[in-house]
């Protein structure tokens, strides 16, 4: 009678925990789980965009913190930043920016400066921004990055100015 209780055990020990999922790669197997290169990479066009980290503002700091440069960059925009009123002026004569990153702050004063008939897209960053800057903020630009915590939150961003802004271009056809 052990004999036979032992080998039940053994048979319904092996069918409960089967030792498939813990074998190696096996667990890439499984239903739930997946590897991020099975995923399609994100089809982006080369847009120029132009940061203006204003010294007075906290997004100096939050842009150095976050490598902000190298991110874009891997992503396939082209940054180019900018830290003072001066620059900010010559950048904007230059023109041909897709998407202009500033400080909250910074926001209506650079609205301002740009050409009516310029494509560029102003994208304000709120660094540590109470709960009504957040929600003006939000009433007056269509995106808006909130305290971001890494440098893909600017990739986000600005892939959803360019989605938006090329969306508004195909139904105005």
């Amino acid at each position: 009678m052990s004999k036979k209780y032992v080998a039940a055990v053994l048979v319904f020990g092996t069918a409960a925990f089967p030792a498939t999922p813990f074998a190696c790669g096996d667990k890439f197997l499984m239903p739930s789980r997946g590897t991020r290169f099975q995923q399609a990479p994100l089809h982006r066009v080369p847009a120029a965009v132009l940061l203006y980290a204003n010294p007075a503002s906290p997004l100096p700091g939050a842009l150095s913190r976050l490598s902000v440069d190298a991110t874009l960059r891997k992503a396939g925009y082209r940054p180019t930043f900018v830290h003072s009123l001066d620059g900010l002026e010559a950048a904007l004569a230059r023109g041909g920016w897709d998407v202009i990153v500033v400080d909250v702050a910074d926001g209506a004063a650079v609205r301002s400066r740009l050409d009516r008939r310029t494509a560029s897209a102003v994208l304000p960053v709120l660094v540590d921004a109470a709960e009504t800057a957040v929600k003006q903020a939000r009433a007056d630009y269509r995106r808006i990055i909130k305290s971001p915590g890494r440098g893909q939150a600017f990739v986000d961003g600005i892939d959803d100015v360019l989605a938006s802004r090329q969306a508004d271009a195909t139904t105005q056809k």
